[in-house]
């Protein structure tokens, strides 16, 4: 096997393993977004109308966050301490 060979190989592995990885971080990224749409229905069921500052923390929050909001909305007395504000 030549060296244009060689490369053309290895090329083509680096191709697959970045689609690969891209899937991989766009189905994570999904779920993440999934459980912010919920998390948001669930707030605006339990508390009616959500602030802007609310929307806006839940929709950059990361995913131990969201589980720990998830969890303290079961016994916050509004939105805001739900988030931790």
């Amino acid at each position: 096997m030549g060296a244009a060979e060689t490369y053309e190989r290895i090329k083509g592995e680096g191709r697959e393993e970045g689609r690969q990885e891209g899937r991989h971080e766009g189905r994570q990224e999904g779920v993440l977004e999934g459980e912010r749409r919920i998390l948001l229905r669930q707030l605006e069921a339990r508390f009616g109308s959500l602030s802007e500052r609310v929307v806006a923390r839940v929709q950059v929050a990361d995913a131990k966050e969201l589980e720990q909001w998830a969890v303290r909305i079961m016994s916050a007395a509004n939105a805001e301490q739900v988030i931790g504000e």
